[in-house]
This record gives structure tokens, sequence and C-alpha cells, in this order.
């Protein structure tokens, strides 16, 4: 059994070999015509090996993590995210990402486990982190 600390460390590694770049002067005007700055998460195609996607989904349990899906503007899931309880993201990865035997219709299961939806509702009571569960993969 690993300590907080290095399951902490061990999804910050392989954030760093997930995430690409992040472009963050995207400009978007909005409903109400004021602009917005949108950070867009640029992904690697590194793969994760499927015993280090198995203790991802060991450590979101032991250590209480937050595990949301990520919607492009049209609305569908195009990666995930994990959290810690203070909102900072620890983790994210999209379908190319994953190991061959899990897609991002598979992974939605853990979004909606009562953990997970519990951990939701402490941090937006707390006005750490407001988001919105989705009730179903689309």
């Amino acid at each position: 059994m690993s300590t907080s600390i290095e399951n902490l460390n061990f999804l910050e590694e392989l954030n760093r070999k997930i995430i690409k770049y992040y472009d963050d002067d995207e400009i978007v005007p909005n409903i109400t015509s004021e602009t917005v700055t949108i950070q867009k998460v640029h992904f690697t195609k590194y793969q994760i090996p499927k015993a280090d996607f198995k203790r991802v989904l060991d450590i979101i349990k032991e250590e209480l993590l937050l595990i949301l899906p990520q919607e492009s503007s049209e609305g569908a899931v195009e990666a995930y995210i994990i959290f810690d309880l203070q909102g900072q993201i620890l983790l994210r990865f999209d379908a190319s990402n994953l190991p061959e035997s899990y897609t991002l219709k598979s992974i939605f299961s853990y979004c909606r486990t009562e953990e997970n939806k519990e951990i939701l509702a402490q941090l937006a009571a707390d006005k750490i982190l407001s988001a919105k569960m989705r009730e179903i993969f689309e």
C-alpha cells in the first residue's frame, strides 16, 4: 500500500506524461457578448499501462478524490479530470490515454458512485468547486 504522498506524486507524474500543453489565450464570445478565456488542453498520445490505470482508480478511492467528465463545447464527454479536496487538478486524460480495455463510457460509472457524488456536493457546499454531475453518458 502506497502513502498519500506517493499516490499524489504518481498522479502528478502521470499527468506530466499525458498533458502536452495548455492553450490559455483562446477568447470566445459567450451569450452575454462578453469575452472569456478558455483553457484548452492538448493531450499526448501516451497510453496509460493497464496496471497504472487500475492504480489510478484505486487512488481515487483511497484518497477520496473527485473524478468528473470534461465536456466538449457540444456537451459530449471528451476527457476526465481528477481533483483533490482543495479543487486542484491532479490528472487529466482523454480516450487516447486509456488502456485498450477502457473507454470514456466505461469510466463514467466511477463518476456516478455515491462517494464521488458526496465529494462533489461537499466541494460545492464549501464553494471550492462548482460543477454539475451529469446523469448519463452522452
